[in-house]
């Protein structure tokens, strides 16, 4: 599955909700994210019957990418009527086989945080050069980068968290969230807002695994910005 810190989080969630006798699993996908290539991936590989539905408008002609993932693997798309997100895992859940789970961003954002913070975890202590210098994040609700910052204030290092803000969530609903989740004081993020509307996807070349909608956006920034910020830089791969 592609190497994206909300997938981690999926896979934690998945293996938390069969543990609790879940017989299977769906989720909710957007044109962004690929929680249901994680998903879809986890469950074939553990013989989960999984559903992945997908908020599909009226005027849609074009199969986005992160849904071309999905049914690479084999796993059936259902698509339901686009809408606010919680209408449409209302719909899912109604659609779900007796025993299922829909795992949603309510059940599932703890998750998320969970593995960011074991991963940034593992990051500073496998490379100790980047207990310092500059931490960019691309996220557009907060809760992909909340995990990781946890982990920097935690270990009381001196790094800076630069957030990098796709989609049209209030900057201060995002920085809240992660305040809220890792503890950091508010005023030593820094952000900055793209231009263009999260669902405009960014074609440029990336040396890595990358959601064109997320991470590529941020990549462009880190490669032009690049000599102002403070080194070293580490790039954090949300992705989904």
């Amino acid at each position: 599955m592609p190497p994206f810190s909300k997938c981690r989080g999926m896979v934690l969630a998945a293996e938390g909700a069969v543990s609790k006798g879940a017989k299977s699993l769906g989720t909710v996908i957007t044109y962004a994210s690929y929680r249901g290539t994680a998903l879809a991936a986890w469950c074939l590989d553990n013989n989960i019957p999984c559903f992945i539905f997908y908020g599909k408008y009226k005027h849609e002609d074009i199969s986005p990418v992160t849904l071309d993932s999905v049914l690479e693997l084999g796993v059936d798309v259902i698509p339901v009527p686009a809408g606010r997100y919680g209408v449409m895992v209302g719909r899912a859940k109604k659609l779900m086989p007796r025993g299922g789970i829909v795992l949603s961003h309510g059940n599932t954002d703890r998750f998320m945080v969970e593995s960011q913070y074991i991963e940034a975890s593992l990051t500073i202590a496998s490379y100790p050069k980047y207990r310092t210098g500059s931490w960019v994040f691309p996220t557009a609700t907060g809760l992909s980068a909340a995990g990781a910052i946890k982990a920097i204030v935690d270990l009381g290092l001196d790094i800076q968290p630069i957030l990098y803000l796709v989609g049209d969530s209030k900057v201060d609903k995002v920085l809240n969230l992660i305040v809220k989740h890792s503890g950091i004081d508010k005023m030593r993020l820094k952000y900055i807002r793209h231009s263009q509307n999260l669902d405009e996807p960014m074609l440029c070349d990336v040396p890595f695994p990358c959601n064109i909608y997320y991470d590529t956006k941020a990549w462009e920034y880190v490669c032009d910005s690049y000599n102002e910020l403070h080194k070293p830089v580490l790039f954090w791969n949300a992705g989904a």
